[in-house]
Parts: structure tokens; C-alpha cells; sequence
């Protein structure tokens, strides 16, 4: 029988929290198409989230 869930795992709280600062940062690159670093910044975070998925799924899983 599996155990039940502990507690989030600290990566993944602490990806989360990066990812809701971004969003709520409306000066970040992120927002802004015509910036210059934007294209980079959007990857990285497609990338970040990518990561918090996998981290989520085997923390959900295991």
C-alpha cells in the first residue's frame, strides 16, 4: 500500500513561486514581445514549467 502524499517537494515550491513572481513582474522580458531577450525568456520558462511537470508527475506518481 502506498503512502500517503507528503509535503510538496521544496524544488517544485520553490519553481512555482519563481513562476508567480515572473507573471506578476509586467517589467520582465517575459511580457514584453519586442524585448530583446523575450524569445530566450519565454523558453527558459516553457523549459522551467516543462520541469515542474516531470517534478510534480513523479512526485504525484511515486
Amino acid at each position: 500500500m502506498k503512502e500517503p502524499l507528503t509535503s510538496t517537494p521544496r524544488e517544485l515550491l520553490e519553481i512555482e513561486q519563481l513562476i508567480d513572481d515572473l507573471m506578476g513582474d509586467f517589467q520582465h522580458p517575459i511580457h514584453n514581445r519586442r524585448h530583446p531577450q523575450h524569445e530566450d525568456c519565454a523558453k527558459a520558462l516553457d523549459n522551467l514549467i516543462e520541469h515542474a511537470d516531470k517534478l510534480r508527475n513523479r512526485w504525484l506518481v511515486d
